[in-house]
């Protein structure tokens, strides 16, 4: 298994791509991922010591992700996207990644049914096992290359700058992903109702606490 996982990092840093250690048959970061983190590959190796971890990769300017939630929504995007059938794709706990290199990074964000890791964020990847039991594993290949895609043309600008609005309010701000499972500019208190709120100073912050709370319909937990 280790020469297995060993052949994976070796791909995905000859990409150029950043892997991100996670726990065992989750979602979750076993590192302080963000911009220091840059592992080598005997870095990489050494986690892989630990038996049963899953693995990431950082979205972003080298690699984005289209994430469904089920195969019959990845189906009737690929009959509706034909040039997407080619593309690298992997097989997750519930649906499908649909793996690119994007020509221009935009913010992680949920549109029409699929959620868009780029900026902020990051796709568990094969060899990885799903908190369900179910293997990450490829259904199309990388084969050493990322097509490059406008994700913006690909799903239309129109939608994605409204996907903007609606699911964000704010420039610039993070996914949900990334304040559950990563570093970002906010506190990890802004990931849900699972962790208390701390009043901050910086008026982006309270507005958007105020857009999640009238779209959760949650009250403001006391502190």
């Amino acid at each position: 298994m280790t020469g297995k996982i060993s052949d994976y990092l070796q791909v995905y840093l000859d990409l150029g791509l950043t892997p991100i250690p996670l726990k065992p048959r989750s979602k979750e970061p076993l590192v302080k991922w963000g911009n220091g983190w840059n592992p080598t590959l005997k870095e990489l190796k050494q986690r892989a010591r630990q038996l049963g971890i899953n693995w990431g990769i950082q979205c972003g300017a080298e690699i984005a992700a289209l994430d469904f939630d089920s195969e019959n929504a990845f189906r009737s995007f690929i009959e509706a996207h034909p040039e997407a059938n080619s593309w690298p794709s992997s097989k997750t706990g519930r649906g499908y990644h649909l793996l690119m290199r994007p020509k221009k990074p935009i913010r992680s964000q949920r549109l029409d049914g699929i959620e868009i890791k780029c900026l902020g964020s990051y796709v568990v990847v094969p060899p990885s096992i799903h908190p369900s039991g179910t293997e990450y594993c490829f259904e199309k290949p990388l084969n050493g290359n990322l097509i490059e895609v406008d994700i913006e043309e690909l799903l239309g600008s129109g939608a994605v700058n409204q996907a903007n609005k609606e699911n964000l309010g704010i420039e610039n701000a993070p996914s949900d992903f990334a304040l559950r499972y990563g570093r970002s500019h906010y506190p990890q208190s802004l990931c849900g109702r699972a962790t208390k709120v701390f009043t901050l100073s910086d008026e982006k912050l309270k507005h958007l606490l105020s857009l999640r709370q009238k779209s959760s319909g949650t009250d403001t937990p006391s502190i």
